[in-house]
């Protein structure tokens, strides 16, 4: 019998190599924001990508607010490098972050400048993404 840790399947595998494509998207998707709230704050960057005036929602956002989309984006780079070592702390690091962007998306949709919209495809594809590493945890590719 094949030695698992040296031959996992080839479904594991896809689903890792996914997993894995899946988080750095997410990563950088979460810079791009990041990105954007900085240039707003501080750059005077008046642009509204997916209609939504940033300038406004962190102007009525909290710090609170602010603080949990940091905490999210360290949540995100933590599972990418967790991901790439295999190891299993990344399942949580994925569902830590998820549970912070609900928590953030449903305080932000209070608010009247924020539509809700992005958050209608990431948050879907962080469930999928928790999902699949709960698999890979499952089938010992996470250590």
């Amino acid at each position: 019998m094949p030695d698992t840790d040296r031959n996992p399947d080839r479904l594991a595998l896809a689903i890792y190599w996914l997993t894995l494509g899946v988080t750095a998207l997410l990563a950088i998707y979460g810079a791009g924001w990041l990105g954007m709230f900085v240039a707003a704050r501080f750059g005077g960057w008046t642009a509204a990508p997916f209609g939504l005036e940033l300038i406004n929602i962190l102007d009525h956002a909290g710090r609170g607010i602010q603080f949990l989309f940091f905490a999210i984006l360290a949540c995100a780079a933590a599972a990418s490098i967790l991901l790439v070592r295999k190891h299993r702390l990344a399942v949580y690091a994925i569902g830590t972050g998820m549970g912070l962007h609900l928590v953030v998306w449903f305080m932000l949709l209070g608010n009247p400048y924020f539509s809700g919209r992005p958050g209608y495809v990431v948050l879907p594809l962080e469930g999928v993404l928790l999902a699949m590493s709960i698999m890979l945890k499952r089938r010992g590719i996470l250590r």
